[in-house]
């Protein structure tokens, strides 16, 4: 009477002690198997009882943890169900879709903007692709709009969410976003792409118009500082050619 392994015409059988086959979920020399209706072992990804999981191609076994198959890290709980969604491993967050694909890069999830690296896991804070990017430490979500970082307010764009620089405007205001992206406010900046000084106050905004600063006026028109003459109101005015400061009227 058989009994144990048995290879059968190409495919794997398992005999009980009472030499009948064994079919379903079976544990085996410290490992689960399963057996279709006729005993046949079952390999690769099979869906059981309405869950999805991944038998070893090489003998069988019931795998768990994480498994690439298909070109995808796939990922099995301890009792060999495929994951998919939100999955906390050893306190780093991966998604993986409908299908138990590890999601890497851009992925949007519910309408949230999020960025996984290519080893799966979720990214937060900055990021650098070209451009910066900031991904919020407590859900990895995009940040776009204003957000501010230890005491620094920064500016996103609402579509891509990447940090901006340069002279922005927001609402009925005016504000210059420096090389690294931080805004500036209660002093100066040099805007290399318009060659000109800028000056925002305490709360960012751009002076522009005349504007007393430290005891000196200056001139912003756009929200530049003016230098050399400039007729204002209708009459010249002169203005220091590398401060800024008002001379007084030329006439």
């Amino acid at each position: 009477m058989a009994t144990g392994w048995r290879n059968i015409d190409y495919s794997w059988y398992y005999f009980g002690n009472d030499g009948a086959t064994r079919t379903g979920w079976q544990y085996i020399d410290g490992a689960w198997y399963y057996f279709n209706d006729v005993g046949e072992m079952q390999t690769g990804q099979h869906n059981i009882g309405g869950a999805n999981y991944y038998l070893s191609p090489n003998n069988g076994r019931m795998m768990t943890g994480w498994q690439y198959y298909g070109s995808d890290w796939h990922l099995f709980s301890p009792s060999g169900a495929m994951q998919t969604g939100w999955n906390d491993v050893n306190n780093t967050w991966y998604y993986l879709n409908e299908y138990g694909d590890m999601e890497t890069g851009t992925t949007n999830v519910n309408g949230i903007e999020y960025y996984f690296n290519p080893n799966g896991s979720m990214v937060t804070g900055w990021r650098h692709d070209y451009q910066w990017y900031y991904y919020s430490p407590v859900n990895g979500a995009l940040t776009k709009g204003w957000f501010e970082v230890n005491g620094t307010w920064y500016y996103s764009e609402s579509n891509m969410g990447a940090m901006q620089t340069g002279k922005i405007s927001w609402q009925t205001y005016d504000y210059y976003m420096q090389p690294d992206s931080a805004m500036l406010h209660d002093g100066w900046a040099w805007s290399a792409d318009n060659e000109a000084w800028v000056y925002a106050d305490g709360s960012g905004h751009l002076a522009n118009g005349w504007r007393q600063i430290n005891g000196a006026w200056y001139y912003f028109y756009n929200d530049f500082m003016t230098t050399g003459e400039r007729y204002i109101d209708g009459r010249e005015n002169m203005f220091d050619e590398h401060s800024g400061a008002w001379q007084g009227y030329a006439n």
